[in-house]
């Protein structure tokens, strides 16, 4: 049986949460109910919990702050936001603070039966010190709705569109509502590669693509494919393709 701390400033929301849904059943015991984020640090401090779900509008110290204390302090426990809006901003939020899922109110007993199911194969996992696929996968599904197909997709398909900017692994991430830490554990773990060598792959082969084009200056075709470092472009050209672009553009393309 898992530990399961509940907090909303709102009483009545905290009674209908803890009362009126079979915690037990899904394999939780909820062992605190707080209103405000002081209250259930120092509860912590004294009593372990697996799990917190927590609202984000609350006085004082937010959810927010709650769970970036959380993380830092006990790293172990699970946190779940829960709000009144369903605003990408809040989602934001849980991600960069390393939140598991992000829950709108008010929240349906299939939807509280559906994180149950997540967070204790989430739980179940991490108990047995298996970090790989099947952790990566339900952490991922508490922030989305689509499958793993449809992630890698939306991932390929935003830096397809954004290679040629000055794109950040933070920006992806943000795109599927991943933190970094598990964006870069997510992506490898799907493509193959890290982060930054498959956008380096898809620069190049795009710099290949534009070498057929006799009019576009090797220069500009740096710039194009979104480097900034001419003597960075080469290197990363020669060390894929085996050649400079020139030597590639005059092999291949005739000049």
């Amino acid at each position: 049986m898992y530990k399961l701390v509940l907090v909303d400033d709102e009483a009545f929301v905290l009674n209908n949460i803890s009362c009126a849904f079979d915690w037990k059943t899904m394999g939780f015991e909820v062992v605190g109910t707080f209103t405000n984020a002081n209250d259930t640090l120092e509860y912590l401090k004294k009593d372990k919990a697996d799990v917190v779900i927590t609202d984000i509008n609350m006085p004082n110290k937010n959810g927010t702050k709650l769970a970036e204390e959380i993380r830092k302090n006990y790293p172990d426990t699970v946190v779940v936001f829960m709000s009144g809006h369903k605003l990408f901003d809040y989602a934001m939020q849980g991600i960069n603070v390393g939140v598991f899922a992000y829950m709108v109110k008010p929240v349906s007993f299939t939807e509280i039966e559906k994180l149950c199911v997540r967070l204790k194969n989430e739980l179940d996992t991490l108990r047995l010190g298996d970090n790989t696929e099947t952790a990566l996968h339900h952490v991922i599904s508490g922030f989305s709705n689509v499958d793993d197909d449809d992630i890698i997709e939306k991932i390929v398909s935003y830096i397809d569109k954004y290679y040629m900017n000055k794109l950040s692994l933070l920006e992806v991430a943000s795109s599927v509502y991943m933190s970094k830490y598990h964006f870069c554990r997510y992506f490898k773990s799907r493509i193959g590669m890290n982060f930054i060598d498959y956008l380096n792959k898809i620069r190049i082969e795009q710099a290949i693509r534009l070498l057929h084009e006799p009019n576009q200056k090797i220069n500009e075709i740096c710039s194009m494919v979104g480097y900034s470092n001419y003597k960075y472009f080469f290197k990363l050209f020669k060390a894929q393709t085996g050649m400079t672009p020139r030597e590639y553009r005059m092999r291949n393309y005739g000049g």
